[in-house]
C-alpha cells in the first residue's frame, strides 16, 4: 500500500518532468514516456484504497473516502486554473515541470510521514 503509492507517485512524477523532452525527441518518445506516466498514476487509487482499508475504522472509510476523491478533483481543477498563467509566462513546458516537481515533494513529505505512522508498518 503505502510503498506502491509513494513508488507510484514519484514514477509519475518523474514521466510528467521528462514529458517535454520526449516531445521534443519525437512523437514516440512522447508517447512512451505518457505511458509510464500512467502506469503510476494506474496504482494510485488501489494504493489509496489499500491504505484506507486498513487504516481508517469502517465507521469513517465513506467519509474519508470522499475527502480523497474530493482533494483529487480539487486538485486538477486547480491545475487547470494555474496552467494558463504558467504557459503565458513561462512556456508549455513550465506546466509538466511544475507539476512534477510539486508530486517529487509530495513523495519525500509522503516518505518522512509515512515511516512514523505505526499503523502502517
Amino acid at each position: 500500500g503505502k510503498l506502491v503509492l509513494g513508488f507510484g507517485v514519484i514514477w509519475w512524477s518523474i514521466a510528467t518532468v521528462l514529458t517535454p523532452v520526449a516531445a521534443k525527441l519525437g512523437l514516440p518518445y512522447l508517447l512512451v514516456m505518457r505511458a509510464f506516466m500512467g502506469i503510476g498514476e494506474g496504482v494510485a487509487m488501489p494504493a489509496m484504497n489499500n491504505i484506507l482499508s486498513k487504516w481508517i475504522p469502517v465507521s469513517e472509510r465513506s467519509r474519508s473516502l470522499a475527502l480523497v476523491y474530493s482533494g483529487m478533483y480539487l486538485g486538477s481543477v486547480t491545475g487547470l486554473a494555474f496552467s494558463p498563467f504558467l504557459i503565458h509566462k513561462f512556456g508549455w513546458p513550465s506546466v509538466f515541470y511544475s507539476f512534477g516537481s510539486l508530486g517529487s515533494i509530495w513523495f519525500a513529505l509522503w516518505l518522512r510521514k509515512v515511516s512514523q505512522l505505526s499503523r502502517f508498518q
